[in-house]
């Protein structure tokens, strides 16, 4: 079956270079009100906080249906970006064994609705991201990617989305993922699912 659902420390950590607390942890008021302002008003900050907010919800939906419950294969969240218009759409795709169709469902919904997001997971995306990021520097289709910043006339032409990457993803904080989390519309009220039955067992 497949089923779619529409204390601060002082010490910085080893890959991304910010404090474990935050990134906005060790500085003033205003030096933050400074900062939060130029990441929100940057070209990638939307898309990059995307990146890492599916990172983050793939393992924690997948953790929850799998490894906890054991209701679920797999399941797959996803988000995709209307590139005419501003937004975009979230689909979370889950299979299971057909008997269990129901209590996965529910469970799904339940998953995207409550989750949340802690500061050591954080760390573990941007270091997966950065990672990724160094490892694909002599990808020639990498560079392509990161030049259509540069060259598609449907966004906007800005050298910071080639430039200042790695500097955004070090900088993204826990109130940055739940500023672009809450445009998502997860609430079980908002939320359209569909199920695909192939039997009453699933296939060998």
């Amino acid at each position: 079956m497949n089923g779619d659902l529409v204390g601060e420390v002082d010490t910085k950590h080893d890959v991304t270079g910010v404090w474990t607390g935050g990134s906005d942890s060790k500085f003033s008021s205003e030096t933050k009100e400074k900062r939060v302002l130029w990441r929100r008003s940057h070209p990638l900050y939307v898309p990059t906080t995307i990146q890492i907010l599916e990172l983050l919800a793939n393992a924690e939906i997948y953790y929850k249906l799998r490894d906890q419950s054991g209701v679920a294969y797999s399941s797959e969240f996803e988000y995709t970006l209307n590139r005419r218009h501003s937004g975009g759409m979230w689909t979370l795709e889950v299979s299971t064994q057909t008997p269990l169709y129901r209590k996965a469902l529910d469970m799904s919904i339940k998953a995207i609705s409550t989750i949340r997001f802690n500061d050591v997971d954080l760390l573990s995306a941007k270091a997966y991201l950065l990672d990724n990021y160094s490892a694909q520097q002599d990808d020639l289709a990498f560079w392509v990617e990161m030049m259509r910043g540069l060259q598609d006339d449907t966004v906007a032409r800005d050298i910071r989305c080639i430039n200042e990457y790695e500097k955004l993803v070090k900088s993204i904080t826990l109130s940055d993922l739940y500023d672009v989390w809450g445009s998502f519309n997860t609430s079980p009220s908002q939320i359209l699912a569909s199920v695909a039955l192939s039997g009453e067992t699933p296939p060998e």
